[in-house]
């Protein structure tokens, strides 16, 4: 009797608990976030130089801009070409920006991080940059110790703003893989206004630029920024984001925002960047994973790691359906050697192998009742001889970033790339 008994009362726990909807809970949390400062404040400034170009050391992540290239160097500035001609890049100037990793550019102002503060600078006349703005402390999670001094502290109240699940962690979802996402109950079709004003970022990017808004992340906070006025981007909120244990990547795809961590995707809609919107969250193996969305198709990469931050064992390529952004969906998944960064042009897909080089891919799609269902992809180059690790594929010129070298291929002819050029 008493066995039926919990039958009965652990199948009544199961109904309820499918009633359940999302909570949204704001929490607000009192931070003491240290000042730091430089020997004076015009030091501090005169650190922002833009001098003649010189040798790459450590390359970091790479944007486009119109005919220009950036490249940064990692914790030190940023590398600026003229790339009108892929064949022959022309060295422009190297910006001296301590403590930079990141950028994005819109409207002719180039935003980047400098240490724990965000700056705003005027790429109007690209050889003589100025200093448009400085936002301080905004990114104490990414640089908790700076090249300066800590002069003081200030108490900053933080509002975090999240949405509870009363079934997370046992109501997800599951598909045949063992591979869980939890969902939301909002949805948006609408897309993003295209706009010519914006530049283009590997798949290692941790800032963009949609709606306006700038949207750039730290190990576990989604930082949101307003650029009406281009030159004062307002810092409009932060969501701190749970259930991962870091953030990598950050990818606009139409009026969503999709997140890499070393735990998932998380996806939100943007349609109002100052009150965005939890979607779902599709639960892969740990591991480091940029992800790549195009035509309604999320491609990750999972990788293990060297030194084990992201305590992966995987490396794999998986390709989600994200049609419905309430129900993302496994639809195939390929082993990879060492995965990095990824890209996509119609239906080609570019992955980076890291010392396994770069491997290009023709995507085939299968659809049942306009549904997507199946999609393959059949390998048809290999480039064994570089180190790949991230890619910017545009209009037939591929840019392939690696340890301390970049090169740029013609994939006219996807089976056969050709060099076009290289810096280092």
């Amino acid at each position: 009797m008493n066995r039926i008994r919990f039958i009965i009362a652990l199948m009544a726990t199961l109904i309820l608990s499918g009633c359940y909807k999302t909570i949204e809970r704001t929490t607000k949390i009192k931070q003491r976030i240290p000042i730091y400062q430089f020997t004076t404040e015009a030091e501090a400034e005169a650190n922002l130089i833009q001098g003649a170009p010189k040798s790459l050391t450590t390359f970091g992540n790479i944007y486009t801009y119109q005919h220009y290239l950036l490249i940064n160097e990692r914790g030190t500035g940023v590398h600026i070409f003229d790339n009108s001609n892929p064949d022959s890049p022309h060295k422009i100037s190297f910006m001296n920006i301590p403590g930079n990793f990141d950028m994005a550019i819109r409207n002719n102002v180039l935003y980047v991080d400098s240490y724990d503060d965000l700056l705003a600078l005027d790429v109007s006349d690209i050889t003589n940059i100025q200093l448009l703005n400085r936002v301080d402390a905004i990114f104490p999670a990414s640089h908790p110790s700076r090249s300066g001094v800590i002069i003081g502290y200030k108490d900053t109240i933080i509002e975090i703003s999240e949405e509870i699940n009363p079934n997370w962690g046992f109501g997800n979802n599951e598909d045949d893989n063992g591979l869980s996402f939890s969902t939301s109950e909002s949805f948006s079709n609408n897309s993003v206004n295209p706009t010519n004003s914006t530049g283009t970022g590997g798949s290692f990017a941790r800032f963009t630029i949609a709606n306006s808004h700038l949207f750039a992340i730290d190990s576990r906070t989604l930082n949101i920024f307003d650029l009406a006025i281009a030159g004062d981007p307002k810092k409009v909120k932060s969501e701190v984001i749970f259930n991962v244990a870091e953030i990598e990547t950050v990818f606009p795809y139409q009026n969503s925002l999709f997140i890499g961590s070393t735990d998932g995707v998380i996806i939100y809609d943007i349609t109002n960047p100052a009150n965005i919107v939890f979607e779902s969250m599709f639960t892969h193996a740990r591991a480091c994973d940029p992800v790549y969305v195009s035509e309604d198709v999320a491609y990750v990469t999972l990788r293990s790691n060297n030194n084990n931050r992201c305590f992966g064992v995987n490396n794999q390529l998986d390709i989600l359906n994200v049609k419905d952004l309430d129900l993302p969906r496994l639809i195939q998944t390929f082993p990879m050697i060492n995965p990095h960064g990824v890209g996509v042009d119609d239906s080609l897909l570019f992955l980076c192998e890291a010392d396994a080089g770069l491997k290009i891919f023709d995507i085939n799609k299968t659809f049942t009742n306009n549904e997507l269902t199946a999609v393959s992809i059949d390998q048809i180059s290999w480039n064994q001889s570089i180190f790949a690790y991230d890619v910017i594929p545009q209009n037939g010129n591929l840019i392939v970033v690696g340890e301390n070298e970049l090169h740029q291929y013609d994939y006219t002819d996807p089976t056969n790339i050709t060099l076009r050029s290289k810096i280092e």
